[in-house]
């Protein structure tokens, strides 16, 4: 049967496919699968069609190491991280994935020191990012720390001071410096979104972690932490049986986790301090992003439960204030 077309609508081309989409995509499957060679194919095809594309060098790169290349995926990352031309966020996220590979390989830190020192001249802030990262992945965080602080000069920088400081156990100096971070642009945040929480929550997480409660209250309250996830417009995600996750996916999960996590203590911490209602809001919220039957239930009985102190507090406050069991009016 022959379409007439006689009201002349626009025809869509139904079958044009964007090369460049097609392969990308069937990389993302095939690594979710764990057909690792084959997403390594699909990424070297689709880097033919984009040499320039930083995003996909990074992925290729975690490809590579997965595939045991980890050679590969090292000359691969610092070609991203040395490009000056490549913008400043995933230069930064290869320099994260190359630790990530790195591990605390001794050897292989020393080799890349060795063989990149042109990088030290042409750009210091992702030269000393570099050797803090090799102190940490060692395990030397006071070194690592040491190393950034006076020269911490870049929002990233500091960043990463402050995720070594709480990873050492120097809540106070976390506290000061995540303080420091906390009107980070959005930039900031994304470029770290799939290795840490924002500042706001870290700052939320060591407030309660040191029984600063009203602190992590306040702080939640002025952000608008309610607001904020409500727009996020991020919902319950199934990654647990992925074989390997994007930078795009692990960010989403690290920020679906992060407000869970999130709204899930200040719940708590509201309950400790008598404000049910607060309590009441953060519990409720929790609830878009659990995984389970078994958490609903469990959630919709705490919901239940603060109804129930709530009433009670609003019984209780409408009371007759009591001396020698006579209400006050009566005297």
């Amino acid at each position: 049967m022959k379409f007439s077309n006689k009201e002349n609508l626009p025809i869509e081309n139904q079958t044009a496919i964007n090369p460049q989409e097609a392969l990308q995509l069937s990389a993302e499957t095939a690594a979710e699968f764990g057909f690792f060679e084959n997403a390594v194919l699909f990424r070297e095809n689709l880097q033919v069609l984009m040499p320039d594309d930083p995003t996909n060098k990074i992925e290729l790169a975690r490809l590579y190491e997965k595939t045991n290349n980890t050679e590969k995926a090292v000359s691969l990352l610092l070609e991203t991280i040395s490009n000056r031309n490549f913008d400043r966020k995933r230069r930064w996220q290869s320099l994260i994935v190359l630790a990530e590979a790195i591990g605390n390989d001794e050897n292989s830190w020393r080799k890349i020191f060795d063989e990149n020192r042109d990088l030290e001249n042409r750009d210091s802030e992702l030269w000393l990012a570099l050797r803090a990262f090799s102190c940490a992945q060692k395990g030397q965080l006071d070194e690592a720390i040491n190393l950034l602080q006076d020269n911490d000069f870049t929002v990233q920088l500091k960043f990463l001071k402050a995720i070594f400081e709480k990873n050492s156990g120097r809540d106070e100096a976390a506290l000061k410096t995540f303080t420091e971070l906390s009107g980070s642009d959005a930039q900031t945040i994304e470029t770290f979104g799939f290795y840490e929480q924002s500042p706001v929550s870290q700052l939320i997480l060591l407030y309660l972690k040191t029984s600063k409660v009203r602190a992590a209250l306040d702080l939640a309250t002025k952000q608008q932490i309610l607001k904020t996830i409500a727009q996020n417009d991020l919902h319950f995600e199934d990654f647990e049986n992925y074989k390997s996750k994007t930078i795009e996916v692990r960010s989403r999960e690290m920020k679906l986790s992060e407000n869970l996590q999130i709204l899930e203590k200040l719940s708590i911490a509201a309950e400790s301090v008598g404000d049910f209602s607060l309590s009441f809001d953060f519990e409720k919220a929790k609830s878009n992003f659990l995984i389970s039957g078994d958490q609903y239930d469990i959630s919709a009985k705490r919901l239940e439960t603060l109804k129930q102190k709530l009433a009670q507090k609003a019984h209780d406050q409408t009371k007759p204030f009591l001396v020698n069991e006579k209400p006050v009016s009566e005297f």
